[in-house]
């Protein structure tokens, strides 16, 4: 974790992910890629892959959610969590972790913030895949638009990265 001259921590990187949540998602659990545009997966396929990022060491820290209605959107929360994914005997294994966060789809239309702290989301010495799950319930139906924009530091341990700054 890098300490700035006036004390706060900056965080090493900032995993963005922006994505956007359409009625064919309903029932789904879906994966948005790291750094792309609008861009999600099914978690159920083996493009699955496509949506881990490789972390190093460390933790995540404090992001902050926009979220763009159009609204007339209904349906439940969907629920986001990070998920762990790590190898084992040759097998994915993903492991939940963090505490969830929601998203409203029945917002008004306009733009909303919020913040998120996933600070309790731990990265093992070993490294390990991270990847966003989101769980789309079956009844959201997006009758103009759902974008979510998502922004969460990384702190990764002072040993794990070349030449830290201090």
């Amino acid at each position: 974790m890098r300490v700035s001259p006036s004390g706060p921590r900056i965080p090493n990187e900032i995993l963005r992910y922006t994505f956007s949540i359409v009625t064919g998602d309903a029932g789904k659990v879906i994966a948005p890629l790291p750094y792309a545009q609008a861009s999600t997966v099914d978690t159920t396929g083996p493009s699955a892959i496509f949506a881990l990022f490789i972390g190093l060491p460390g933790a995540l820290d404090v992001g902050d959610v926009t979220v763009v209605s159009g609204g007339g959107n209904t349906g439940s929360k969907i629920s986001c969590r990070f998920a762990l994914v790590t190898v084992v005997a040759g097998l994915p294994i993903v492991t939940p972790v963090g505490t969830p966060f929601e998203i409203d789809p029945t917002l008004a239309g306009g733009v909303s913030f919020f913040r998120i702290d996933e600070s309790d989301v731990i990265i093992p010495d070993t490294g390990a895949g991270i990847v966003l799950q989101v769980t789309v319930p079956g009844d959201v139906v997006i009758n103009s638009t759902l974008t979510i924009l998502l922004g969460v530091g990384a702190n990764w341990k002072p040993s794990a990265i070349r030449n830290p700054l201090i």
